[in-house]
């Protein structure tokens, strides 16, 4: 399914960013990928300040990020924004690709935003909103469905589930009954189901260079169905 409909804007509060959040109702869809192909479409050929933040147990942005020594992680950006109730300097925490995609430094070992409430989750994208650097900020939430991955999904403009399969199975149905009942059945007009055509292995697409063939047209075709959200 490499066409993608446009999309009607949502009736949702303004935001001073736009969020989009990238899930899976199983490991192993592409989510990861797809949400990095999303942020390289956008920095790269649309002119956007990206911001990506992921709820994987553990984070992946290693395997596409330099992290220089001594940079301070994102846990440690946490514990001064909600445990000492300061603003910290945000760039202190953060690392950078070659097209300016911005992520946290990353803590060795599991991922800490994960288990935040839905209101640390909350404190957390003010404190990104507030920063005015990024124009987008795209959340990996994986299969994640806890607190902060339901704080995500309230306030993104969409939501797109990475399916393995061209027609939705019982797991799938059986995640979209879950966001329904975390978020109500308004979340359903934000879903953007996308099927992963990603040939092969993952691990050979190279994000430096345009992505080509049939994922490449598809990320160009999700991200021209967004950009009544984004412009």
């Amino acid at each position: 399914a490499t066409t993608i409909p446009p999309l009607m804007p949502l009736p949702r509060k303004p935001l001073r960013n736009h969020v989009f959040a990238f899930a899976s109702y199983c490991g192993g869809s592409g989510c990861t990928t797809f949400a990095r192909a999303f942020a390289q479409e956008l920095a790269r050929f649309r002119g956007k300040r990206v911001l990506c933040i992921s709820l994987e147990e553990v984070e992946s942005a290693c395997d596409y990020l330099t992290v220089p020594g001594g940079i301070r992680n994102e846990g440690e950006f946490l514990y001064r924004l909600l445990s000492k109730n300061t603003r910290p300097f945000m760039e202190s925490y953060l690392i950078t690709d070659d097209f300016g995609i911005c992520s946290f430094a990353p803590p060795k070992g599991g991922n800490p935003l994960r288990d935040l409430s839905g209101e640390d989750m909350r404190s957390l994208l003010s404190a990104i909103m507030d920063n005015s650097r990024f124009d987008v900020i795209i959340a990996d939430l994986s299969t994640c469905l806890s607190e902060a991955a339901v704080a995500i999904m309230e306030i993104a403009e969409r939501i797109c589930v990475i399916a393995r399969t061209e027609q939705p199975g019982v797991r799938e149905q059986n995640y979209m009954n879950q966001l329904r009942s975390s978020c109500g059945e308004i979340i359903t007009e934000a879903v953007v189901r996308t099927e992963n055509v990603i040939p092969g292995d993952r691990a050979s697409i190279d994000f430096s260079t345009p992505l080509e063939g049939k994922f490449g047209q598809l990320i160009s075709n999700l991200t021209e169905s967004l950009l009544n959200v984004v412009e």
